[in-house]
């Protein structure tokens, strides 16, 4: 079996990405919205907005490096 070419590696490392990036999104978000909670107070509201914002802008990362088509 020959080893992977240099392309296949770029394809690799960003399909790899995607699904980390994916969870750091909503991660991040998520923990932003918690914090906006524990200062004002109000408990499951930001903590909602942000897990909403954070799966938005994940998939919206995946839909853009999903447009671009394979690298080449």
């Amino acid at each position: 079996m020959k080893p992977p070419t240099r392309p296949q590696w770029k394809a690799f490392q960003r399909v790899g990405g995607l699904g980390l990036e994916l969870v750091a999104y909503i991660l991040i978000f998520l923990k932003i919205g918690q914090w906006l909670d524990a200062k004002y107070g109000t408990d499951p509201v930001w903590e909602r907005i942000g897990l909403a914002v954070g799966i938005f802008a994940g998939f919206y990362s995946l839909w853009k490096v999903a447009k671009q088509g394979p690298p080449s």
